[in-house]
């Protein structure tokens, strides 16, 4: 059979310390995992350890031998993360030790489903002991992903029950579903070592998405980039790797003492690091005291181990055999994703308190309304990737770019395209076009409305006789306080619905607070008639003390109307509260250009005979012309720009 066409599983091999785990893998495989000389020499695991086993031409399971020792529970962590399948081992002669539960435990809090249980030295006692054994194993494993589960007797020594032992994991195998080769390439590195010729080599199993030779990647937290030069699965040199495969990859552009164990390498730009994670805990059943804010815990995520503080987010506590929503703060930086699995230890390593899955791994720190945090998380749960796209976006101020998202939410433009599509129908709206298209909830809508209210508070308190509000382009320039502009397409959606129910005015196409803006009466649409008129039946500019005489209305009136003409443009305000006739001024614009087209250059002189106005005037429509980019100036004469 083709080697492509082969399925790889992961197998983790755990149980208490000498009861002959890494002597089953090498009778299984012919392979010895104990690697390091001091392993050899005290004849117990301290690193993991790693094989293979060929159960037929189609089926290939990766053997990943951890620790049992209570001091390595930190590298036992580390390999049981991402395995599809378990094998407890379990000596006849001990029974069920301390490390048995505490390893089971590890295991189905990292989302083991499927596993056996290997009995082993059964060639060292009687067939009571044995039996007394079984029940001890059945009676932990009730209620846990082994219920049930096939129990195989075996001898190392002899080499007995290992034919069933094969048999039994194939089954095993069999029922555990096929991983999606979906989303980005990620994995968490175990080890990194230098091989003579190659260079750097990294190892790890695949959690997502497919990786081929040549391709351009990088380590996170660090951002550094590396190109992958080779791939191997189990010894063979293949072109790519899938999710679920245990891999050696070849990198160039990294030295291997550069990498440490707890690394991730996927695409770039496909992550992004925090200080931060949300998280559904479960607490295990035990001595140790309730959690409380602030509780230090030893947080093994991925294949990294670093110290967090716990923050429960629905009470002041976390107790024993709970299960709850809790922040978790850092001491490093961490490149996650919602899904990932983590175990916690007690801050002094000596025991494990109980495991959790990561909901948001970018959230914000939650100091207020933490039962509003623990309402959205609650969401999460349950809900795919619509619930989560909506979250993340409903975080971002004012809403979020694909090119935003597509590290948080650690997916592909396809599967992004598949998610808005989708959200459309709980308020997700779309703005603009490619990957700087904004994204936004009713939540990032909400927002853009309560900014805009405080922009209009202030623009009516420096304006209070203005007839209208501010127009759209006004409020996307200025709600993100100078950080870029919203599209114009979004603040009109928000604040329509603001008028809507009533909070915002819209009028003469702007937008106002009620009961702040001016209405027009009666009288001031009579006396804008009145205005218009006398404007138009002047060719000299005229101030509001020479216009009031024939305007029915008093100065402090006309100036708003005179406002609300210039902001119509039907008025042009010239220096000194001006006001002139924009038609006029347009008709004076084409006057110019035919004079200067003939003559070339004017003065003020010039000018004002031309339209009949005196130097008092002139000088400040001269001005007006060149601000506008109609002249220019060269010392006493302007000429066409």
């Amino acid at each position: 059979m083709a080697e492509d066409s082969k399925r790889y599983l992961v197998m983790g091999t755990s149980g208490h310390i000498d009861h002959g785990k890494t002597s089953l893998v090498r009778v299984l495989t012919g392979v010895d995992t104990d690697t390091l000389e001091e392993e050899k020499r005290r004849g117990i695991t301290i690193n993991l350890g790693f094989a293979h086993l060929d159960l037929g031409e189609d089926l290939r399971i990766g053997i990943i031998d951890v620790p049992g020792h209570a001091r390595f529970i930190r590298n036992m962590v580390a390999g049981a993360t991402g395995i599809d399948l378990l094998l407890l081992v379990i000596a006849a002669d001990d029974g069920v030790m301390p490390q048995t539960t505490e390893h089971l435990h590890i295991a189905r809090m990292l989302g083991v489903r499927h596993g056996l249980v290997a009995l082993t030295k059964v060639d060292m006692v009687e067939e009571d002991i044995r039996e007394l054994a079984i029940e001890d194993i059945r009676d932990v494993t009730r209620g846990t992903f082994l219920e049930d589960c096939a129990i195989v007797p075996v001898s190392s020594v002899k080499q007995t029950g290992l034919e069933e032992l094969k048999q039994q994991i194939r089954q095993v195998a069999e029922a555990v579903p096929l991983r999606s080769d979906d989303g980005r390439f990620r994995m968490a590195i175990d080890r990194s070592f230098s091989i003579r010729g190659a260079g750097t080599v990294v190892t790890g199993t695949t959690v997502s998405g497919t990786l081929h030779v040549d391709a351009d990647m990088s380590l996170y937290p660090s951002g550094r980039k590396v190109r992958v030069r080779g791939i191997q699965v189990h010894g063979n040199d293949v072109d790519s790797v899938s999710a679920g495969m245990r891999a050696a990859i070849n990198l160039s552009g990294v030295s291997h003492d550069e990498i440490s164990r707890g690394e991730v390498l996927a695409e770039r730009e496909a992550l992004e690091s925090s200080y931060m994670l949300d998280a559904e805990v479960e607490m295990l059943e035990g001595s140790h005291a309730a959690l409380r804010r602030g509780s230090e815990v030893e947080l093994h995520i991925g294949t990294v181990e670093l110290s967090a503080k716990l923050h429960p987010l629905e009470s002041d506590s976390v107790p024993p055999g709970s299960t709850a929503l809790v922040q978790l703060r850092v001491s490093e930086p961490l490149a996650i994703a919602a899904g990932d699995r983590f175990i916690m230890r007690s801050s002094t390593g000596r025991y494990t308190l109980g495991g959790g899955i990561v909901l948001d791994p970018h959230p914000t720190k939650h100091r207020r309304r933490r039962s509003e945090a623990a309402e959205k998380l609650g969401d999460l749960r349950e809900e795919g990737l619509e619930a989560r796209l909506l979250h993340e976006v409903a975080k971002k101020q004012y809403g979020a770019t694909r090119q935003d998202l597509l590290p948080l939410l650690l997916i592909d433009e396809t599967s992004l395209e598949a998610g808005i599509a989708s959200a459309a129908r709980h308020g997700l709206q779309a703005h603009g076009s490619g990957r700087q298209q904004l994204l936004s909830t009713t939540e990032n809508r909400e927002r853009i409305i309560r900014r805009s209210i405080q922009m209009l508070e202030s623009f009516h308190d420096d304006n209070p006789l203005t007839l209208r509000g501010m127009g759209s382009q006004a409020f996307a320039n200025g709600i993100t306080a100078g950080e870029g502009s919203l599209p114009v397409e979004l603040v009109e959606l928000a604040l329509n619905a603001a008028v809507q129910d009533g909070r915002l005015l819209k009028q003469s196409g702007t937008f106002a607070l009620p009961g702040r803006a001016v209405k027009l009466t009666a009288k001031d649409n009579e006396a804008l008639k009145e205005l218009r008129a006398r404007m138009l039946d002047s060719l000299k500019p005229d101030q509001p003390a020479d216009i009031v005489k024939d305007v029915s209305v008093d100065k402090k009136r006309l100036l708003m109307l005179c406002k609300l003409l210039a902001e119509d443009g039907e008025l042009v305000v010239l220096p000194g509260a001006v006001y002139f006739d924009a038609g006029l001024v347009e008709s004076m614009a084409g006057r110019l250009r035919d004079h200067l087209a003939a003559a070339g250059k004017m003065t003020v002189s010039d000018f004002n005979q031309l339209v009949g106005t005196s130097r008092k005037y002139g000088i400040p429509l001269l001005q007006y012309y060149e601000q506008s980019g109609l002249l220019k100036r060269d010392g006493d004469f302007r000429m066409l720009a």
